[in-house]
């Protein structure tokens, strides 16, 4: 699921 991908590389940039 490349959204999913997506959606955890945005959560990883927020949080870190």
């Amino acid at each position: 699921m490349p959204w999913l991908r997506s959606l955890l590389h945005l959560a990883g940039e927020s949080a870190f």
